[in-house]
């Protein structure tokens, strides 16, 4: 079109007169002009994109097979296919330059930006996955993993590997520095992304929440890798390298759930030296009751809502005195072993290093790796599934030991849980080699989704399991918070089967956050009177401390607000039978401090499985399940 204007030019005597008569008298020219300007424009994105698409497709193959080799834990395959990728990604990379003006348009300047940020952060993953590779080189025979000649310096036996990894685990952390230093720079690249730009599906892909799933992983691993050094530096105390150590370990019956995670229906104690674990000793929580001469008050909460023997001890005329097995009544698993320690010292307990916290999920999901396991004088367990009860074999064998009432007095009923405990161990410890990832990552998640709690008396110890979220704490928030407690006072078994789901509507206002929050219960099970019974659930709902509750419905008792580890809690009683639906809704407003960005803080309670969660903050939705804690963002 240029070319043409310039000819008319020479003819009409200037540039201006020949415009002037195309506007007013050729309005098809310039619109044949703009068409063949958008054309031009086509074409030349072609060719520059044709680079980039070529790249791109080469990228994505070499990501495919490193997946592969990822899935099948084959580390030399990914070591050398790293090196791939990275030039891969270097060329994919060299192919946007061409493209950077798109930096400065208005709308298309967001998405260049977001590929500029999503190709740095690749580049620093591959870097820290090239890292974590050498870092667990030494380990790869022990770990089960593939593709490294057998390392000489370890055997099959279970006492050389426990004795290779505690000789050399204070090693790992140094090496942690470099992963963290990469995985803060892909954290970074990738928070400069806005999810709530990208559809929330195209073609039956769920491109948003994939996105925002991608970013939240990256941003979990960064926490875990610069949080882990702290637990690594201290572990060998744990393990008992220097001396022995003792733990009492509280069994958490997470189908009778309570603050911390489950009722604590049973303990052990452990001893650990030089990582070799050797259970010493198991009871049940009710005989360590019978010996417990403590005269504490026992709190509100128990009176109101357990007739027995707290309500009884109270319409007698007695002081209700608190029982050891009521002691977790903290959802801060720390302030409830502070409290429960010292009372079980006075009850005859063991002066202990430490206290480990587990819930029956643990076991399930290690029986799932290991299979069915015997334990003498108690028959066989399995996590199959039970019709007898709609839940894993080993629930309903430990409920019908320990649970089931008898018309004969039956001593020590929870002294299963020892030996089932020293099985378990025995067979995790002697299982081959290429069992160990399973069991590695089951371990892990047990612990990163809230299903084990630390305590430690020694300080530093306690720190570190604090700093890596794993002693149970109520979490301080940098804007927003949310965690929501239940605690089942009826005494049935009635969590085995409860569903909840949670929506919370947010409204963003600056200096206020707006809430809409519906918590529903569900328990689709027929009741049986025995595992399966009225729901009597006292719930709490934390929030940060200042908000202020406009209306609260759905509890039988008025809705109290009062202040507890430096939140504010909503909390209220509700009785649901089997097969019943209950709703709970709360509209409350929570003052912020004014800023451009906002966060919320989802604390997910221990002992629970994956409670779904609908978020939707300022119109953008966030659809999760709670495996574990969950920080919401929004930019302004």
């Amino acid at each position: 079109m240029s070319l043409k204007v310039l000819l008319l030019a020479g003819k009409m005597g200037g540039v201006s007169s020949v415009i002037s008569r195309i506007l007013k008298k050729r309005p098809v020219v310039v619109a044949g002009g703009i068409l063949l300007a958008i054309i031009i424009v086509a074409l030349v994105g072609v060719v520059l994109a044709l680079p980039v698409y070529s790249s791109g497709r080469k990228l994505i193959a070499q990501s495919e097979k490193l997946l592969i080799a990822a899935k099948a834990q084959d580390i030399l395959a990914m070591e050398n296919l790293i090196v791939d990728e990275k030039n891969s990604l270097a060329d994919f990379s060299k192919s946007l330059t061409p493209w950077g003006w798109t930096a400065y348009l208005p709308f298309l300047g967001d998405y260049w930006r977001d590929v500029n940020h999503a190709t740095k952060a690749a580049t620093a993953l591959l870097d820290a996955t090239d890292s974590g590779i050498k870092t667990v080189v030494p380990y790869a025979d022990i770990l089960g993993l593939q593709g490294m000649k057998k390392n000489e310096t370890s055997t099959e036996k279970a006492k050389d590997r426990i004795a290779f990894v505690v000789s050399t685990i204070d090693k790992v952390a140094p090496q942690l520095d470099q992963i963290g230093r990469d995985l803060a720079v892909a954290n970074n690249e990738l928070k400069q992304i806005n999810p709530a730009r990208y559809p929330e599906e195209f073609r039956g892909e769920k491109i948003r929440n994939k996105l925002s799933g991608l970013i939240d992983l990256v941003g979990q691993a960064n926490i875990l890798i610069n949080d882990a050094r702290p637990v690594l530096e201290v572990a060998p105390w744990i393990l008992g390298n220097d001396k022995k150590k003792t733990y009492l370990i509280l069994f958490q019956n997470d189908a009778e759930l309570r603050p911390t995670g489950g009722f604590w229906t049973g303990y052990a104690i452990l001893s650990v030296d030089k990582g070799k674990l050797t259970p010493l000793f198991s009871g049940d929580i009710y005989d360590l009751d019978a010996r417990y001469s403590g005269r504490l008050k026992a709190p509100e909460a128990l009176v109101k809502y357990i007739a027995d023997p707290y309500a009884k001890e109270q319409a007698a005329g007695k002081l209700p005195h608190w029982r050891l097995r009521d002691m977790n009544l903290s959802p801060d698993f720390r302030s409830s072993v502070e409290t429960f320690l010292p009372e079980f010292t006075k009850a005859g307990g063991n002066k202990v290093d430490g206290v480990i916290a587990i819930d029956s999920q643990v076991l399930v999901s290690l029986l799932k790796v290991l299979g069915p396991i015997g334990v003498p004088g108690f028959g066989n367990f399995s996590a199959d599934k039970d019709a007898r009860c709609n839940c894993p074999q080993v629930i309903y064998q430990l409920e019908s030991i320990i649970g089931v009432v008898t018309p004969y007095m039956r001593s020590d009923r929870k002294g299963v849980l020892g030996p089932l405990m020293h099985s378990v161990l025995a067979n995790a410890i002697g299982s081959p080699k290429e069992r160990m990832p399973a069991l590695f990552e089951t371990g892990l998640e047990s612990v990163l989704d809230k299903h084990v709690f630390f305590y430690f008396p020694e300080k530093k110890v306690q720190d570190a399991m604090e700093t890596f979220n794993l002693a149970g704490r109520v979490r301080e928030a940098p804007s927003d918070y949310l965690f929501i407690v239940d605690s089942n006072m009826g005494g049935a078994k009635s969590n085995l089967y409860i569903q909840v789901e949670v929506n919370d509507t947010v409204e963003w206002k600056g200096e206020s956050a707006v809430h809409d929050l519906t918590i529903s219960y569900k328990n689709p099970q027929k009741g049986d009177q025995w595992l399966n019974a009225p729901y009597r659930n006292w719930f709490r709902i934390y929030v940060p401390k200042g908000a202020r509750l406009n209306s609260g419905t759905g509890s039988e008792m008025p809705v109290k607000q009062t202040e507890e580890l430096g939140k504010t809690v909503f909390e209220g009683f509700f009785t649901m039978r089997p097969l019943g639906v209950l709703k709970l809704n709360f509209k409350y407003e929570v003052p912020l401090a004014k800023g451009s960005e906002y966060s919320l803080l989802v604390q997910k309670q221990g002992g629970t499985g994956g409670h779904r969660y609908s978020v939707t903050l300022n119109g953008n939705k966030n659809n999760f399940e709670l495996l574990s804690d969950k920080e919401l963002r929004l930019v302004k």
